[in-house]
């Protein structure tokens, strides 16, 4: 059993945990920056747009904050929720949602964490308490009840779910064959001269298409224009010490399980889109991934922003684990060599 569960939850119920942010996050990359590349989709039930953001799920969990003696929705991830907050500000009056992990069992660590003074309800932007740049309460952005009732009704509703079963689930990856009916509806089709990275949608416009979709590991790997699909089947490692877990998925597509130092785990489909012969994180091309790279080089994969078409920046690189286990191997026979010439 998972000890996370994928929930939709409005920005504006997830309270700061912290009293101030840094503003860079730890890769380096400016607040600023992830807030513009925050993209919207549809959503459902009490939600009009769900917002999909650069970085992963913030992870949430139910407790109360110093000297409160009410429960509320808290994020462990400040820095995410302040960029979620800004976009949700920014697409008013619509009512956003996120996807987010709700842990069911927090450890004692994590709630140690739990230390806003201020009820979480706004959060100070600086390197240090003492050198403060600005002060984020997104009361103040989206204006009072009178002026944004709907965001305020959904902040009270949300936060007033005191389980996680009670939110609403997130909704789960379309699977191939439901992404080809989406473009056969929407009428759309494959256009190999686009500059930047596609969403694997764009890239199942016609039937024959879908007739081409592998259903073994070794169809899956040649395409059709002579290229091959990337090997990323493995174990990979992340500067974090985030591991991830790549199998081939029977429609043509890889499931990657994500596993953080403290446990949580989250399932994200990797899609290859053979026209612009890249990898796709998910199918919104929040990140991506140049498979002609990843041939060159199959130790490292390097995640880049959907926007950033030129690779200026990584947000984030895999290393493989096994890889790793074979350049410690020689390096401790040259260790016990030299303990033999020595003696």
């Amino acid at each position: 059993m998972p000890i996370f569960e994928e929930k939709l939850v409005s920005p504006f119920a997830v309270r700061f945990s912290q009293d101030h942010i840094r503003p860079e996050f730890q890769e380096g990359c400016d607040i600023e920056a992830a807030i513009e590349q925050i993209k919207t989709k549809p959503g459902s039930g009490d939600y009009d747009i769900v917002l999909v953001a650069p970085f992963p799920a913030i992870e949430i969990i139910r407790g109360h904050l110093k000297g409160g003696d009410e429960d509320h929705w808290l994020s462990l991830d400040n820095r995410r929720l302040y960029c979620l907050q800004r976009a949700a500000v920014a697409n008013l009056p619509l009512r956003a949602a996120v996807e987010v992990e709700a842990l069911r069992a927090p450890t004692q660590g994590m709630r140690k964490k739990v230390n806003s003074s201020v009820g979480g309800l706004s959060v100070g932007i600086g390197h240090s308490w003492h050198s403060l740049v600005g002060r984020w309460d997104w009361h103040e952005a989206a204006g009072g009840v009178s002026e944004n009732p709907a965001a305020h009704g959904l902040a009270a509703l949300d936060d007033a779910k005191a389980s996680i079963h009670d939110l609403q689930d997130a909704p789960a990856p379309p699977s191939m064959l439901d992404l080809f009916f989406q473009n056969e509806k929407a009428g759309a089709t494959s256009d190999s001269s686009t500059a930047e990275p596609r969403s694997p949608k764009s890239s199942l416009g016609s039937d024959s298409t879908i007739l081409d979709i592998p259903n073994s590991p070794l169809e899956t790997q040649q395409q059709s224009s002579g290229g091959w699909m990337p090997d990323i089947i493995g174990v990979w490692e992340d500067e974090r010490a985030n591991t991830y877990s790549v199998t081939i998925a029977p429609d043509g597509f890889w499931t990657c399980w994500r596993k953080n130092p403290a446990g949580g785990r989250r399932k994200v489909a990797l899609w290859y889109d053979e026209a612009t012969d890249s990898v796709s994180w998910g199918d919104d091309w929040s990140c991506w991934a140049d498979a002609s790279d990843i041939r060159k080089d199959g130790t490292m994969v390097s995640w880049f922003a959907g926007r950033d078409a030129a690779k200026r920046k990584p947000r984030f690189q895999w290393w493989s684990v096994q890889s790793k286990k074979v350049v410690s191997k020689p390096s401790q026979r040259s260790k016990n060599n030299n303990k033999t010439l020595d003696a």
